[in-house]
């Protein structure tokens, strides 16, 4: 079984859905606070008149700045906000499966629940690209009371361990930093498990084409997707 764990991401990069192709069970973290200025709130399209990188911000209302994601409702007006734009941006390149997936993601989107919000976005993404894996909410597969009690990092190790795992991927940076529990390599040994990093760096250092910014950019301008040069290696 392989599996990995993250955040829902807001209209992701390309590296996010290849991880995710690489996986049987994707594991959505929905139970902690989505935080502010990353990518779990917002992503960047290309500017097509401007060549510059615009921004597509989900805000959160101040009622729900300290809520998690599973908790946070999200306005109304956003899907359309945002759909537009990213038509508007992309009109001239627009063909008949462009319209569809964009109405798919944003106007057939009828999630108010911020974390659900961008797992549908996610999921249709992943259905345009013939991914097929299966994504598992954090807050449905725990009980709630231990959602509350237990961190993130022992979750995931009891997730591993359930699951009978035997290759657990993630992205570059979590591992590379060491954060928890990917710090733990006695754990991932001990329990015959493969600890396997994304290396992204080709996607890191080339954005001539926008391969930085969100996958819907690629889509939008029919670049190829390089997903080829995207490298994974076992830590351990």
């Amino acid at each position: 079984m392989k599996i990995a764990c993250n955040q829902p991401n807001y209209i992701p990069w390309a590296p996010y859905f290849d991880l995710i192709s690489k996986v049987d069970l994707f594991f959505i973290i929905d139970g902690v606070q989505p935080g502010k200025e990353n990518f779990i709130v917002r992503n960047k399209i290309l500017n097509l008149n401007t060549n510059l990188e615009k921004w597509l911000t989900i805000p959160i209302q101040k009622e729900f700045k300290y809520k998690p994601m599973n908790q946070i409702i999200i306005s109304k007006y956003l899907k359309i906000n945002h759909y537009n734009t990213i038509r508007n941006n992309y009109i001239n390149l627009m063909n008949d499966k462009k319209e569809k997936l964009l109405k798919d993601v944003f106007l057939e989107n009828n999630e108010i629940i911020f974390s659900k919000y961008n797992l549908y976005i996610i999921k249709k993404i992943c259905k345009f690209l013939n991914i097929k894996t299966k994504f598992i909410l954090f807050s449905k597969y725990f009980d709630k009371k231990v959602l509350e009690k237990e961190k993130t990092y022992s979750l995931i190790k009891e997730i591993i361990k359930r699951e009978k795992v035997t290759h657990y991927i993630n992205f570059q940076n979590g591992i590379e930093k060491k954060i928890k529990p990917y710090d733990d390599y006695s754990f991932f040994e001990s329990n015959k498990i493969s600890l396997i990093k994304q290396d992204a760096k080709f996607f890191y250092s080339e954005n001539k084409y926008g391969y930085q910014n969100s996958i819907l950019h690629l889509i939008m301008t029919s670049k190829n997707i390089p997903f080829e040069k995207i490298k994974y290696s076992k830590i351990c």
